[in-house]
């Protein structure tokens, strides 16, 4: 990490990996914009409210869940899943991000960057996987309603335990030095910067294209 005095701020670059760097701090004098005042503005009430009814609407479902214990059918289960991993994002993510929004600038340091980075990819990661699996399992009982296929409770939990094991399994290399978590381009979030991720996802794309 090198840091440097331009234009009366303190301006970190940490270097992540050979191709990304994170600027923290406010841009130096004269230095162009990353956005317009305007898209932080915009930035800041679009994840309000996102962060508000995320927060507001998934609580509602969690109280009723634990209040109706016959809702806790093995759909339920894995749909519970997805409604935990947003309205822990609603609750870790959403601040932070606007917070920085209203300031123009990643205001948090290097050590922030990489835990929101980590959070934030680990339970996105989870609310996509779990919506693939509802998708799948929607698609079976639909197209394929004669075939035979039971999925009990304990199935339901042993899904959601993979869901998170492999979430985990692609955010828990940037950790370790493989890939990094960075600053996206308005400096207001950190993302997962893997050059592993997308040769996974094209391996999954033909291994799914190839049982079809």
């Amino acid at each position: 990490m090198s840091c440097c005095e331009q234009g009366g701020c303190h301006t970190c670059h940490i270097a992540m990996n050979e191709d990304a760097v994170v600027e923290d701090g406010p841009p130096s004098a004269g230095a162009e914009p990353l956005m317009h005042p305007a898209g932080y503005i915009v930035s800041a009430i679009a994840l309000f409210f996102i962060g508000f009814f995320g927060f507001f609407f998934n609580l509602l479902v969690i109280i009723l869940m634990f209040r109706e214990k016959q809702l806790w059918t093995p759909l339920n289960v894995i749909l519970f899943n997805l409604v935990c991993s947003d309205f822990a994002a609603s609750i870790l993510g959403n601040p932070i991000t606007l917070t920085a929004a209203l300031a123009q600038h990643w205001i948090f340091g290097q050590t922030v960057c990489v835990i929101y980075g980590f959070l934030m990819s680990l339970l996105g990661i989870t609310s996509i996987t779990t919506l693939t699996v509802l998708s799948f399992e929607r698609y079976v009982m639909i197209c394929r309603p004669f075939q035979k296929y039971n999925l009990n409770r304990s199935g339901a939990l042993i899904l959601v335990c993979a869901i998170w094991l492999y979430a985990l399994s692609l955010t828990v290399p940037p950790l370790i030095g493989w890939g990094a978590f960075v600053l996206e381009g308005a400096n207001i979030r950190s993302v997962l910067f893997v050059q592993f991720l997308m040769i996974l996802l094209l391996f999954t794309d033909l291994k799914l294209h190839s049982m079809m």
